[in-house]
Parts: C-alpha cells; structure tokens; sequence
C-alpha cells in the first residue's frame, strides 16, 4: 500500500520521502505509516519488530511532524456482533479467529492516541485494484481463476465483507491526510459488504473456471461499515462497486 500511496502523492506533484526502517527523519510535514507484517508463525520476531518496536521508535524520533496517519485495519470489527458499526464502538477480540493480526492494530492504535500529538488513525477495509499481487482472497481468486481456471474457496459462500477500490482509498488517505481539522479514529471504506457467492458467480460467469468447497464451515460476516464520520469531515463518496468492477479487474489478469 506504501508505495501506491507515494506514487499518488507524486503525481500531485507532492514532495514525498520513502526511508527505509533503518533511517529516521525528524522532518516536517505529515507521515503516513504504512509499515507492518501479518506473519506471526513464519517469522514472529520480524512481525514484532515491524508492528511495535519501529513504530515507537519512529513516535519517539519524530517531533516535528504536523499530523501523524497510521494505516489499521477494518478487520479489527471482526468479532462484533453489531450490524452497523462504527469508530466509537467497542471491539471484541475472539481467539478462535485471526486476534493476533487484530490485536497488533489495537495496541498500535491506542498507543499512538496515548501520545500528545495530531494522530490519525484510518481503519481501512479490503482494498482491490489493478494488477494486485497481494495473495489475499479477491486477487487469488481472480489470478486462479484465469490462469488455472479453477478455484478453491475456503469460505462459506455467505461469508461477507467491505472492499473498496484502490483508486477510492488512495484518494480518501490523501483528503485525510491533508485536512487539518481531521484527528482520531476515521473508517475508510465502501460502505456496503458482499458476499463470496456473489462474487464467485461474476467470476464463474466471466472465466467458466471450475469451482471447489474445501471449508463451508468457515463463516466470517463482518459488519457493515460507517462511514458518516468521513463523509462529515472531507465529503468522501467511493466511486466504484466491486462487483461491476470483477470484469474488468478479469481482462486485467488475462493480460498478465
């Protein structure tokens, strides 16, 4: 996601620095925290490292920053038993699902809201978008479905979340980003979920893979996002659905 947000942000003809995790820069402006990692069984001492020590370190090095934005998660709703929810609700962590990635963004997320400093924290839902090589579950499913012309879907069909196009979410961090008036906890998202079933059937439709059901036990329904704290703030409005969108993000893959 970093370095998509840096290629947005120069073709605003903005000044945009990189640094890798070794270097700390005490510089003006506004940072934008992209870092992290999701392995907590392949490589446990790298994942802590990326989520808390280079963090802090990076809050204690940095003091003349004008707002501070980290990248969370909508994933952190998961275990909610509400239908609508929103920044303000309480959270739930179920050991029986993915905690650990979600406890890392809590504990990131309180801690830089315990600091005396212009935080803002965007809770991002499942961003797609062109030629993404991320090897999660909408970008798998297409690559599998193109080139091996089949899939396995480890999920109950009536599995349900948020995604939000790539161009959307890069233009909702940017308008966050630069708004002065912006500090907390902001949902950045579609709005609206979908199911695996509808997503598995433009899919069938547009490639006629094969189709296989390897866990149907395996139900995750998070719940629909709220987003009337954005719309408040920068007027946000995402622009495209992904389900009209499958199509294309298909022809895309084909091309690869």
């Amino acid at each position: 996601m970093g370095s998509n947000i840096a290629s947005y942000l120069r073709k605003k003809k903005l000044k945009v620095i990189t640094p890798n995790k070794k270097q700390i820069l005490n510089t003006k402006g506004v940072v934008i925290y992209c870092v992290g990692s999701d392995d907590w069984f392949g490589n446990p001492l790298k994942n802590y490292e990326s989520n808390f020590v280079h963090l802090y370190n990076v809050i204690k090095s940095h003091t003349k920053f004008e707002s501070f934005v980290f990248l969370s998660s909508t994933r952190v709703y998961l275990d909610s038993k509400k239908k609508l929810i929103s920044e303000d609700d309480d959270l739930i962590l179920n050991t029986t699902s993915r905690y650990k990635f979600n406890s890392q963004k809590i504990i990131c997320e309180n801690f830089l809201l315990s600091q005396n400093k212009n935080i803002k924290i965007i809770r991002l839902s499942n961003v797609y978008g062109k030629q993404n090589e991320q090897k999660t579950f909408l970008p798998s499913l297409i690559k599998d479905a193109v080139k091996k012309n089949k899939i396995n879907i480890q999920l109950n069909i009536n599995s349900s979340k948020d995604y939000i196009y790539l161009d959307d979410a890069l233009r909702g961090i940017y308008l966050l980003a630069k708004n002065k008036k912006a500090h907390g906890i902001f949902n950045l998202a579609y709005g609206k979920n979908f199911k695996v079933k509808d997503i598995i059937k433009i899919i069938k439709k547009e490639t006629k893979c094969n189709i296989k059901f390897s866990n149907k036990r395996n139900l995750e329904q998070f719940p629909k996002i709220n987003l009337n704290k954005i719309k408040k703030i920068i007027n946000f409005k995402v622009k495209k659905n992904l389900i009209q969108m499958i199509p294309e993000l298909i022809n895309i893959e084909k091309k690869y």
